[in-house]
Order: C-alpha cells, then sequence, then structure tokens
C-alpha cells in the first residue's frame, strides 16, 4: 500500500511552521535556493497556493503537499 502524502494547510501558522522546518532539514538546498534568489516564505507560499488553485477542481483552501 502506498504511503499517504500529508498535506497542510496553508493559513495554519504551525502547520506552515514545520512545513518549512522538514523542508529545510530534508531538502537544504531549496531553502538555500529561496535565500539567494531572496524569495521570502511567504512568496513560496503564495506561488504554491496559485499553482494548487490552478490544478485543483473547486477547492476552499489551498493545501501543500510534501
Amino acid at each position: 500500500m502506498p504511503k499517504r502524502i500529508p498535506t497542510i494547510e496553508v493559513s495554519d501558522e504551525k502547520q506552515v511552521r514545520d512545513y518549512f522546518a522538514r523542508l529545510e532539514q530534508d531538502y537544504p538546498q531549496l531553502i538555500e535556493t529561496m535565500k539567494v534568489m531572496n524569495v521570502s516564505y511567504q512568496q513560496y507560499l503564495a506561488a504554491m497556493q496559485a499553482m494548487n488553485q490552478r490544478c485543483s477542481i473547486s477547492t476552499s483552501s489551498a493545501q501543500l503537499t510534501l
């Protein structure tokens, strides 16, 4: 059985904090790239939310998948 991929609510501050902590641990090069390119967490989340809204079918909130 495939492992269920957890999702987070963008509006939940704790989930967002935990998401970036995990990204930093699992994908440090992503966080370093964001810093070098001067991309804030808010900009990253806005981009992910916009992509998710374009890709999803009628959802009331955006979710990120890690």
